[in-house]
């Protein structure tokens, strides 16, 4: 909690973010979404990094389409006015007109892969968010199932988290004759 005295024992930092945290222990109070644990998350952050990498890399692409697009373009209508005025040449319009038509082609194809490299990169951003382990409610952690530095198979418990608040009870009765 913000302005708390935590003994320096207690802290520990998390080796990506560097963001500092105290120590959960059993009976703490957490709240719903609050962190409770974080896994390894080195693969998975260099993942999302190369992610960014590629977007940045297909807007790069985009951008060199959307330019040679234009300079096509340019030289399709020279060589369309030309021969509209009889001095240019049958074949060099063709060729022109092929050369704008791929352009137009290759900048579809970048806007597709800008897209493609966009979704990995949120798909990346969800993997690396699965390392957090958040509490889905409010309550008090009645019992840690890991310690730190053991190793955790998906769907493994990692802690139980009590809420009283809301306890359902069930009766179970006899029946008198």
């Amino acid at each position: 909690q913000p302005g708390e005295v935590v003994p320096p024992d207690q802290i520990i930092e998390h080796p990506r973010t560097h963001v500092k945290y105290r120590r959960l222990k059993e009976g703490d109070v957490v709240h719903a979404g609050q962190l409770i644990g974080y896994l390894d998350d080195k693969l998975a952050a260099a993942n999302l990094e190369i992610e960014k990498e590629k977007i940045e890399a297909n807007k790069s692409k985009l951008e060199a389409a959307i330019f040679i697009q234009k300079a096509s373009e340019a030289e399709w209508q020279m060589y369309y006015d030309l021969r509209k005025s009889g001095a240019g040449s049958e074949a060099d319009l063709r060729r022109a007109k092929a050369q704008y038509d791929k352009a137009q082609a290759d900048v579809a194809d970048a806007k597709g892969q800008l897209g493609v490299s966009k979704e990995d990169h949120n798909k990346a951003l969800v993997v690396l968010e699965e390392h957090e382990v958040r509490s889905t409610i409010s309550g008090t952690i009645k019992r840690f199932y890991r310690r730190p530095g053991e190793s955790v198979k998906e769907l493994d418990p990692i802690a139980e988290v009590q809420n009283l608040g809301r306890l359902r009870v069930e009766e179970i009765g006899r029946a008198h004759v």
